[in-house]
């Protein structure tokens, strides 16, 4: 095992380096490689000019690492640099931002280049009868399942990681280069949407990682210009549990010391690395995802409530709770109910495996029973600050998905 630190705070040049073979560099064996730039390799060569947010006087040369390469005859790879740093001026030095949260929208309005590039690039492409399939770190399109506008109106437009989604006129604009097919990163989610322009069809592929739930990779077989898209899971991985005996040091302090900050030591009992991943995910939204994107007044007075507790403060129809399977209502929480809602963000259909039938069939009943019209009231069995918290938050969602 060899532990190392060298990328932790690398830069382009180090990067290129280190993944100079991976096509980030041209090799002799390549039947084409070039970038927006021309044919040369070298950063030096392949440089941009990025003006600092709150000067636009002040700008400087940044690397860009696109590049176009065919590896076997016929085929076509367009690697997109989305990474967009975007400097300020301040006490005269220009402090650059990090790229997380930058993605397209951004290329739009800092490096246009790039779209008259691939667009060049796909008219090629076309008059030499190549098979052309993009990738990027970022996605080109929508990755909740048509979701978006409900979690905007949940939690508002910089959660859940939204500032990372193309605007729909971005979307348009990426479709309208004549791309047919893009594979994106960074989300760590399994997804597929799909973008209409004028005059195309984008389809844009999340593909998941094999370090997060649910562990998997995308297989994309060409043949001529159609592609198959297969999800492939990892659900057994040799060694999984080779660190272990460190974690199990780790969970030791906290423990003894914070007590309150104990993380569920049953992951160190995972039978293989599906199940790792999965309560890991678990875990990653107690800890991080529910503290950075829930409300703090929902957090504290709503997760510990069972499902029924929550159908208690609506004034639905009697007929249609006691069709409901009460006893599966009071034995699912809140906080369940969130955390399975996480699998299946990150996991899309792969995540049913690990949410039983029977919860996906309690949530079910949930849902119907919030579609019944019912008026979220003020029972006089629950605090008023409960009700009043999680009835305002469920009536600022636009709908529940049945």
């Amino acid at each position: 095992m060899i532990c190392s630190d060298k990328i932790a705070h690398a830069g382009y040049k180090e990067i290129v380096e280190i993944m100079g073979a991976f096509g980030l560099l041209p090799d002799s064996r390549d039947l084409l490689w070039e970038t927006p730039f021309g044919k040369a390799g070298s950063l030096a060569q392949r440089r941009y000019s990025q003006c600092a947010q709150n000067d636009k006087a002040s700008c400087k040369q940044v690397p860009d690492t696109s590049y176009l390469v065919e590896p076997v005859k016929g085929l076509w790879l367009l690697a997109i640099d989305a990474n967009v740093y975007i400097p300020k001026l301040k006490n005269g030095a220009m402090v650059f931002q990090g790229s997380g949260n930058a993605g397209y929208n951004k290329v739009l309005t800092e490096k246009p280049f790039l779209l008259e590039w691939i667009t060049k690039v796909v008219e090629r492409a076309k008059k030499q009868n190549k098979t052309l399939v993009a990738f990027s770190h970022f996605p080109m399109g929508e990755f909740y399942d048509g979701q978006t506008q409900s979690i905007k109106s949940l939690f508002g437009d910089s959660g859940f990681q939204l500032a990372r989604e193309p605007s729909s006129d971005t979307r348009k604009l990426l479709a309208e280069t004549g791309l047919k097919l893009h594979i994106g990163g960074h989300m760590h989610m399994n997804d597929t949407s799909v973008i209409e322009s004028e005059h195309n069809t984008l389809f844009n592929i999340q593909a998941p990682s094999i370090a997060a739930y649910r562990p998997a990779y995308k297989l994309v077989t060409l043949n001529k210009q159609l592609a198959k898209v297969d999800t492939v899971t990892i659900d057994k991985v040799m060694q999984f549990n080779l660190l272990f005996n460190a974690y199990e040091k780790e969970h030791k302090y906290p423990k003894s010391n914070k007590p309150e900050q104990a993380w569920d030591k049953s992951i160190l009992a995972a039978k293989n690395y599906q199940s790792f991943s999965k309560i890991h995910l678990h875990e990653l939204a107690k800890w991080r995802f529910i503290p950075r994107e829930w409300p703090s007044d929902f957090r504290n007075n709503v997760l510990q409530m069972s499902l029924l507790e929550v159908i208690t403060l609506f004034d639905v129809e009697q007929n249609l709770v006691s069709t409901a399977k009460l006893q599966s209502l009071q034995t699912r929480t809140v906080l369940d109910f969130i955390s399975d809602f996480y699998l299946v963000r990150n996991a899309g259909s792969l995540a049913f495996v690990d949410i039983s039938k029977q919860d996906q069939k309690t949530y079910e009943i949930m849902a119907k029973l919030l579609h019944s019209d019912g008026n979220c009231v003020n029972n006089a069995s629950n605090e008023e600050k409960t009700t009043k918290n999680i009835c305002q938050f469920i009536k600022r969602q636009l709908r529940w998905p049945v």
